[in-house]
């Protein structure tokens, strides 16, 4: 069984004798017998010692299968079939690709804890409890929402172009410096009041 190969080239040697005919004049041929009725074929060069040699080219343009080569020798207008075999085309290099896919980090929300701090005055000696409460900053959303407004940014429409969504998002990051984190939990905000019909 032969091979040849669509992404790269084959040099076919084979040694030829000839009783009562010059070498000189005699001619090779490799032909490629493919299932579709389609044929190839290839001459090559008898050099003075028999020795014949065909170059078979990559042959891309067809797909990868089977058939029968056969080895033709014409020798002072006579023809001759000295010899048949099957044969593989296949492919030499094949490169295989997986795509991997990264997963976003997981976000991690932030809970505001009010601390309790208890203070004594000397002056009653009774105990006073104070709250402590840090201010909740405004909201990445309520702050989009703001800029929006600010900008004239009609926010519905906007977010039925993902274009439009997508500059305005970027320019609304730029403002703020936002990290990618941040604006990935804004961008699942938004999402969720406008399937909510809040935006």
């Amino acid at each position: 069984m032969q091979k040849f190969y669509r992404d790269k080239s084959k040099l076919f040697e084979c040694n030829i004798s000839v009783d009562g005919a010059s070498i000189n004049e005699t001619k090779a041929r490799l032909v490629l017998e493919f299932p579709n009725d389609r044929n190839l074929l290839f001459y090559g060069k008898i050099k003075e010692n028999g020795k014949c040699e065909i170059n078979i080219p990559a042959l891309k343009e067809f797909e990868e299968s089977n058939g029968t080569v056969i080895l033709e020798i014409i020798a002072d207008s006579t023809y001759f079939e000295s010899w048949r075999d099957g044969f593989n085309l296949e492919t030499n290099k094949k490169v295989t690709v997986e795509m991997i896919e990264k997963k976003d980090d997981v976000l991690v929300e932030k809970k505001i804890i009010p601390h309790v701090q208890i203070i004594t005055t000397k002056e009653d000696k009774k105990s006073t409890v104070v709250e402590n409460k840090k201010e909740t900053p405004t909201s990445l959303l309520t702050d989009f929402k703001n800029f929006a407004n600010k900008k004239k940014v009609n926010l519905s429409e906007t977010c039925k172009d993902k274009d439009k969504y997508l500059k305005f998002m970027m320019e609304f990051k730029k403002h703020k410096t936002l990290t990618n984190n941040e604006v990935l939990k804004l961008h699942e905000e938004i999402s969720s009041h406008y399937v909510k019909k809040l935006i």
